[in-house]
């Protein structure tokens, strides 16, 4: 409910945001409060997954092949946005005519910024470097992703690696903005642990494959991303 209503909160105004919502077939209630929300917000469309995929990629893939808005951003079941991130991405993504806004996040009250001002990257040595943290306090461009079939791998944690990589070799000039837009919660501890929080075979597994994923990426676009991985 909470990342929900922070979607429906934004001061940029429902009339210019469509949500896609994705059940990735739950167990719980999550999908009658998900029918809840689509009956009451003509601007919510929901979508739910054959068989329940384990992560967030194969929902996330499923959203991208609906999406019909200039640009998209993400955002997980746990977590919720500023009131203004949307209005505040959108205009530093007009202002400085980039092709991704990076904006800053608080994790589980940590903030989380790159820089203290608003910072442009057009060296693309210097945009490869630049790490993800996360990728919903984001906003990118629906044209690029359609472009170049940018997906999420599916099946695993970590899957948005592969994502991210993916588009940045096809960004131009990257924005970097102080502003907090997303607030990033994970549980560290008890049966509900975060699957990234998670010290295990699987998570260990996954991320090794992701990391193989985005050298494939550096791998396919050639020099100069090929002395960052030598």
């Amino acid at each position: 409910d909470q990342a929900i209503e922070s979607v429906l909160r934004q001061s940029l105004g429902q009339e210019n945001i469509k949500v896609i919502l994705v059940d990735d077939h739950s167990t719980d209630n999550t999908y009658r409060k998900a029918l809840d929300h689509a009956a009451k917000h003509a601007n919510i469309t929901l979508y739910r997954t054959e068989k329940n995929s384990g992560s967030c990629g194969t929902p996330r893939n499923l959203a991208l092949e609906k999406l019909d808005t200039p640009y998209v951003m993400f955002l997980d079941p746990d977590d919720y946005y500023a009131d203004d991130a949307c209005e505040i991405l959108l205009g530093a993504m007009t202002e400085y005519t980039a092709d991704l806004v990076k904006g800053s996040c608080e994790l589980n009250g940590k903030k989380m910024q790159y820089t203290g001002k608003p910072t442009v990257f057009t060296d693309m040595e210097e945009l490869a470097a630049i790490p993800i943290i996360n990728s919903c306090a984001q906003l990118y461009k629906s044209s690029i992703i359609r472009e170049h079939g940018i997906r999420f791998t599916d099946g695993i944690i970590y899957e948005d690696n592969e994502f991210y990589y993916s588009y940045l070799m096809n960004v131009r000039k990257l924005v970097s903005i102080p502003n907090i837009v997303h607030y990033y919660n994970t549980r560290d501890e008890g049966p509900e642990t975060s699957s990234t929080r998670k010290s295990t075979f699987r998570s260990l597994d996954n991320l090794c494959t992701a990391y193989q994923k985005v050298h494939e990426v550096f791998m396919k676009a050639g020099s100069p991303y090929l002395n960052l991985i030598a």
